[in-house]
């Protein structure tokens, strides 16, 4: 990194607590050395933590990383098992834990996930209504995020009858390097019928775009053939 480059890092926290609020942005050594671990590695401390709380903010922040010529890393709940999320290059660190919303469209079987959606969350929202998406959730408990489930190709109990996760996934809404956002699934209703848009993003761990919403994952009833077969 040259100096200017070094020079601009050094100044990131303090643009983004401008862009996004003091309080979404975290420089402190407790929350830099707990982000900086996965279930059994440790990568280098990020710059900073971010945490965008809509799409908006989140594009916003991207722009200002790109500016200053930094890598983004994003964070699901922390537990990949592939050190997906882990650098050793200067970086900010995107904590997606506040893209959490639910949209659920129950006549049409979809449902439009924040990507920092916990499966344990969208359970307890589709259970009222009886429905489920085929992948629901994988070993690594309450705290797995879909979008870093789907990040990681994410396999459970029941993938054999069901599909890992991505498969589950009709379109996602990803923020490229520049800011720019990418609706995978805004021209078509299905994945597996053409050019697969999607399927590029499923399995990347975020290298390739922040996924910012999963859209269109396809839930079914409980009393047909997706019946659970165990738990989150």
């Amino acid at each position: 990194m040259t100096a200017s480059a070094s020079a601009k890092a050094g100044d990131l926290p303090q643009q983004l607590a401008q862009v996004l609020g003091a309080g979404a942005v975290r420089s402190d050594a407790d929350s830099l050395d707990f982000f900086a671990h996965d279930v059994f590695a440790q990568g280098a401390r990020a710059l900073c933590v971010v945490r965008p709380d809509s799409i908006a903010a989140l594009q916003a922040a991207v722009r200002t990383c790109a500016a200053a010529g930094v890598a983004m890393v994003p964070r699901g709940g922390g537990a990949s098992y592939t050190d997906g999320y882990l650098t050793n290059r200067p970086h900010v660190l995107f904590d997606l834990s506040a893209l959490d919303f639910i949209e659920i469209d129950a006549a049409n079987a979809m449902v439009r996930v924040g990507a920092g959606t916990t499966w344990a969350a969208l359970k307890a929202a589709l259970d009222p209504l009886g429905l489920r998406t085929p992948f629901w959730g994988p070993f690594s408990g309450i705290a797995a995020s879909v979008g870093g489930s789907v990040s990681q190709n994410t396999i459970s109990h029941g993938s054999g009858a069901h599909g890992i996760s991505a498969q589950s996934v009709l379109g996602i809404e990803v923020v490229l390097a520049d800011g720019t956002l990418l609706n995978t699934a805004a021209s078509r209703a299905t994945r597996h019928y053409g050019p697969d848009l999607t399927g590029l993003f499923t399995g990347d761990c975020g290298a390739l775009g922040l996924k910012a919403a999963l859209r269109s994952c396809q839930v079914k009833s409980h009393r047909t053939r997706y019946a659970p077969s165990g738990r989150i």
